[in-house]
């Protein structure tokens, strides 16, 4: 808050600036206990705050989405997939973390048909998003793979290290991995006998 020179009446402007993560604010609304001929309190919006809105598309290969909502659940995207992109019948949708203050979110989607392997990445569509800066951006997290035969091709998350500030306030990004265990069994289920 800021308060300019006084006027010739002994007027003054303030400045009100919300600061931090807060969206579009809803506008100050002002109480007037002023006396005085024409003595009044006005209210002007000098910078909008910046909220998202709008819709995106997303696409695999030639094939596009209709608009989805920027708001939308993740059952709405899961259908919207579901509907829009052929040989896809089973897609799981988290959402990741909470809202951001200006409205933004993250999905995880895995495309869990067993035989599709390796789906190519999507591409999204941000045209119709507004607000100020308003991207869609798609990461591929886990690249996907397919059992073929009497072999099986194993991918995993590797930690994200220092890259993502996992090790805060650390001058080291812990220790290398040095092996690991796979377990396989022959139930989809994995209830069965480990091997």
């Amino acid at each position: 808050v800021s308060r300019g020179e006084a006027d010739g009446q002994d007027g003054y402007t303030w400045t009100v600036t919300f600061v931090g993560d807060s969206g579009d604010v809803d506008q100050i609304i002002a109480y007037s206990s002023l006396q005085g001929k024409d003595a009044a309190i006005q209210v002007t919006e000098a910078i909008k705050g910046n909220e998202l809105g709008g819709t995106y598309t997303l696409s695999l290969d030639d094939e596009t989405t209709i608009d989805i909502a920027y708001d939308a659940d993740a059952g709405a995207i899961e259908a919207t997939l579901l509907d829009s992109f052929s040989g896809i019948d089973n897609v799981e949708i988290a959402m990741k973390g909470a809202t951001d203050p200006e409205g933004g979110r993250s999905y995880r989607i895995t495309f869990m048909d067993q035989d599709i392997g390796d789906v190519p990445l999507l591409r999204a569509g941000a045209s119709s998003l507004t607000g100020v800066g308003a991207v869609a951006d798609v990461r591929e997290v886990v690249k996907g793979s397919r059992a073929r035969g009497d072999s099986i091709y194993v991918t995993f998350d590797m930690p994200t290290g220092c890259s993502v500030s996992e090790v805060p306030d650390s001058s080291s990004c812990g220790a290398a991995v040095l092996g690991g265990t796979i377990q396989a069994d022959l139930n989809l289920a994995f209830i069965g006998q480990t091997q």
